[in-house]
């Protein structure tokens, strides 16, 4: 692991994860419905959005099956306005 923050689901009592977003997620939020998590890519600075709708999310899924993304800043905004998508709240 290269120590670059990424966003998972917990598989069991011993740390294990399942990913949802990959490196680096910079920042996150929530609320009662969903995930949201903001993504920049290393080696080029693009910036990604993405969002999970907890009650859809199982740990046999994968992460193309559930996270929904990515999408650009425009399209987030949209989407966020029309789902009541949180605003993020832990940067990293």
């Amino acid at each position: 692991m290269d120590g670059r923050a990424t966003l998972g689901i917990k598989m069991d009592n011993e740390g294990t994860f399942h990913n949802r977003v990959e490196a680096e997620v910079t920042s996150v939020g929530e609320n009662e419905r969903f995930i949201v998590a903001k993504q920049k890519y290393k080696n080029n600075n693009e910036v990604s959005y993405y969002y999970i709708e907890k009650e859809k999310d199982d740990m046999h899924l994968n992460p193309d099956e559930i996270s929904q993304g990515p999408f650009s800043k425009k399209q987030f905004d949209d989407i966020s306005l029309k789902l009541g998508l949180p605003k993020f709240s832990e940067n990293f």
